[in-house]
Parts: structure tokens; C-alpha cells; sequence
């Protein structure tokens, strides 16, 4: 009997193991390459991982709840059953200190009599019907993650720990302690270990953008009712280009197992932080160098529809040389990012706002933003950073911007 293991992919570049939120392939059932086997939590993101090739799912290793390096294998897949395989399904529990999470239980009829007409109408996978039946979990108290607004099991997984957050360690407190798990957590690890291992240094400037301003709304004139640019389709385009007249910045410092390497890159990548309800989220806007403003507007509205319902794939956050944050909309006038490693710099935007300045004696107005930038200075130096920063103003105030 011929076997395929099934390894832990590496599904982002700072991707050291991985935690198994659930699997959806039932132990002895067919399998077709492409399929999907399981749900990851990864550094970003909760990832499917997919069969690599045509057969049955003939072992499972490492079960729901468990966390592994990268390269652990997890499954075997087999070419014929084996009838000593027991076909049992392998919805297990996620790492919990305190609740029991009841994956066994089978529906009673006085549950099932309170399931609404309502409820039977729900967009709801087999394996998550059963796990929140099991713990009598309302189907409309939970938020669905899925495609098309389907509840999949780490909505209920999720759901679950909020109903346990709740955790009792007989301290002097009048406070309420809640279990940090998903994105939170891995957004907490991650930008921890950025400022605990990146020597970060900062430069701000304020940039004049009513050249910015004026284009942006003659170009929106002309576009499509759809599709609206934004400043930060220009400040996505400006920064590529900025790349391009220093590509240092264009190139990541990676340290493995004591060794110092800078990868140097070819695309230019502009990451976009969104904040959604599940956390925050860094699409990727690829190739940058090669879009148009028009080009670039469509590509955002789109990765920002799909973060925030939580349909990202882990290839549309991978890959960013380089991050945009914007605070502006939210009234802020100036900030610092952290960098998301292994990127050579993040820029913080803030709120564009009317300043004084004299012409000739006269006192006008012109508009301006603050723009401060974050960068690794294993990589960068700070005059590399300020030339940086004098071509990302020179291009943001120069006159010369073309819708496609």
C-alpha cells in the first residue's frame, strides 16, 4: 500500500508552526489532489491546507488543537482503505484551559425542537452544524467567516471561546481576564517580536498635497461611479515609485539560525493595513511599479472588501516589501507604526489638514499631511532614509499623475 505524507506548508515567510483548528476530511474518506484536508492557524491567519494527491485519508498525526513546526508531518494519505481504518470524524477541541468543548454529544430531540425555521436557513457546514447542536450554541449569535456567509467550524470554535472568556485565577482583582487567542494573539506575537528584534528609527515629514487633492477629485470625475482613487492609491503609487529610485528598500534582512542574509527583491509589493472586526489585516498590492492609479484603486477596494469578511488567502498577504497605515479618516493628525517584519519599512499617515504660510508677504492656505516612517536600520541608514523620504515628497507634490 503505497502512502503520501502530509506536511505542515510554510504559508508565510516568518512561519515557524502552526496550530490545527480543525479537520474537515474524515479519516477513510476519498480524497482528489486539491481538496481541502484542514484549517491552519498560522502567524496571520486561520489557512486551508489541500491534498497533493488522489487517494484516501488513511492517518491522522496531529489533531485539532495541536501545534507543530513547520515541515511536522501531520496526516498520511493512502491508494486503496485498509478495512482496519475506523472511519470516525476527527472534529476535535482547540486548546481550551476551562470549558469542555462537547464534540460527542449527539442532538437531542429538546434540542433540536428549539432549532428554529430560521435557523435551518442558515449557510452552515455539516461539521460546524454539528459542533454548536452539541453545545447548544445559537446559529444567529455567530459570526460567519466562510464563503458566502457560511459558518465554518472556527466560527464556532470562536464563538465557544468567547462563551469561556470568562476565567476565574483567584486574583486580587476586580477585573475581567480574557483568553487572548486567533488573530489577536498572532498580531500580538508578531509585532512583539518586531520591536524586541528590529532596531526601528523614524523620520516625518509634512507633505504638501493639494496637487493630490485636486487631481484625485477630477480623476474620480472621470472614472467609473464604482471605483473612487484615494490618497492612499497615491501614496501606494508614490511609495513604488520611491522603491524604485532606491531599491535598498525593496529588500528584506533575514536572520536564520545566527546567520544575516538581505534578500534582495524583484516585485515591489505595498502591504495596506486594514482593520476589520477579527483584528488587523495586511493585503498586498503586488507589482505596484507596473499599475495604474485606476489599476490600483480596483485592487484595493477589492482586498479590503475581502479582508474585512475574512476571505483573504494567505498568497494576498504574503510578499509586501514594504507597509502603508493610514489613520487620516480617524481624525489623527501624526503617528508611529511598527514594521511587519520581514520588511525594510512601514509609513504612518495621518489626516490631511489646512496650514498657514506666507507668499510674498501674503498669508494662504495650503493643504498638508504628516507622513512618518518607520524603518529597519539593520537595512537602512538614516540618510538612506531621509533621500527616501525627499523622493516620496518630490513625487506626492510634483504635478505629473495620470489616471491609467
Amino acid at each position: 500500500m503505497a502512502t503520501t505524507e502530509i506536511i505542515l506548508p510554510k504559508m508565510s515567510l516568518n512561519m515557524e508552526e502552526g496550530t490545527i483548528v480543525s479537520w474537515l476530511a474524515e479519516k477513510g474518506t476519498s480524497v482528489k489532489r486539491g481538496d481541502i484536508l484542514l484549517e491552519v492557524q498560522t502567524d496571520k491567519a486561520v489557512s486551508e491546507v489541500e491534498a497533493n494527491t488522489d487517494g484516501y485519508l488513511g492517518e491522522i498525526i496531529v489533531h485539532d488543537g495541536e501545534t507543530v513546526p513547520v515541515g511536522t508531518v501531520i496526516g498520511m494519505i493512502i491508494d486503496q482503505v485498509d478495512e482496519k481504518i475506523e472511519i470516525t470524524n476527527q472534529d476535535n477541541q482547540l486548546d481550551k484551559p476551562k470549558k469542555q468543548i462537547n464534540n460527542q454529544l449527539q442532538p437531542t430531540e429538546s434540542i433540536m425542537e428549539k432549532r428554529s425555521k430560521k435557523e435551518s436557513l442558515i449557510r452552515i457546514s455539516p461539521a460546524a452544524r454539528k459542533l454548536s447542536i452539541a453545545n447548544q450554541i445559537d446559529l444567529q449569535s455567530i459570526t460567519a467567516s466562510g464563503p458566502f456567509g457560511r459558518i465554518v467550524l472556527r466560527d464556532v470554535y470562536r464563538k465557544l471561546e468567547e462563551e469561556e472568556n470568562q476565567i476565574d485565577l483567584s486574583l486580587s482583582t476586580l477585573g475581567k481576564l480574557s483568553r487572548v487567542t486567533g488573530i489577536r494573539k498572532a498580531i500580538a506575537t508578531n509585532l512583539t517580536n518586531s520591536t524586541m528584534m528590529i532596531p526601528q528609527f523614524t523620520i516625518s515629514k509634512y507633505i504638501q498635497v493639494e496637487y493630490i487633492e485636486e487631481y484625485r477629485k477630477k480623476m474620480n470625475l472621470l472614472s467609473s461611479g464604482s471605483i473612487k482613487i484615494s490618497m492612499n492609491d497615491f501614496l501606494i503609487k508614490a511609495i513604488a515609485q520611491s522603491i524604485d529610485n532606491h531599491p535598498i528598500f525593496n529588500n528584506y534582512y533575514i536572520v536564520k539560525e545566527d546567520a544575516h542574509y538581505i534578500q534582495e527583491n524583484t516585485d515591489i509589493n505595498i502591504g495596506l493595513a486594514v482593520a476589520t472586526n477579527q483584528g488587523l489585516f495586511v493585503p498586498v498590492i503586488k507589482n505596484v511599479a507596473n499599475k495604474s492609479l485606476i489599476d490600483i484603486a480596483k485592487e484595493r477596494l477589492e482586498i479590503i472588501k475581502k479582508a474585512q469578511n475574512g476571505q483573504l488567502s494567505m498568497e494576498e498577504m504574503n510578499g509586501a516589501t514594504f507597509t502603508i497605515s493610514s489613520l487620516g479618516t480617524l481624525n489623527v493628525d501624526h503617528f508611529t507604526a511598527i514594521i511587519n517584519p520581514p520588511e525594510s519599512g512601514i509609513i504612518a499617515v495621518g489626516k490631511i489638514d489646512d496650514s498657514l504660510y506666507l507668499d510674498q508677504g501674503q498669508v494662504k492656505v495650503k493643504k498638508r499631511m504628516n507622513v512618518t516612517a518607520s524603518f529597519d536600520h539593520r537595512l537602512i541608514d538614516g540618510a538612506d532614509g531621509a533621500m527616501f523620504m525627499n523622493t516620496l515628497e518630490t513625487i506626492l507634490e510634483e504635478n505629473k499623475w495620470h489616471l491609467f
